[in-house]
């Protein structure tokens, strides 16, 4: 059984003042799948890469959305 890229680097989710999931910085996802933070922001503006969500300005990804994503770059 492979283990995905986050069980095997468990990484800090951000979290609201109540505690809720927010997700990871672009800064996180990039160092854990090792793309720099630029070619995060051309897939955002291509709307090619993994979804993310912007919150009061600040862009924040999902686990499960970025496990999603490099699922589906999976070939042959």
């Amino acid at each position: 059984m492979m283990l995905s890229v986050f069980q095997r680097h468990p990484v800090q989710i951000m979290r609201d003042m109540d505690g809720n999931e927010i997700g990871m910085t672009p800064k996180q996802v990039a160092d854990r799948i090792g793309v720099r933070q630029e070619t995060l922001y051309n897939w955002r503006r291509a709307r090619t890469g993994p979804a993310f969500y912007k919150i009061q300005g600040h862009i924040y990804y999902k686990p499960a959305d970025i496990e999603n994503w490099i699922a589906a770059q999976r070939q042959g």
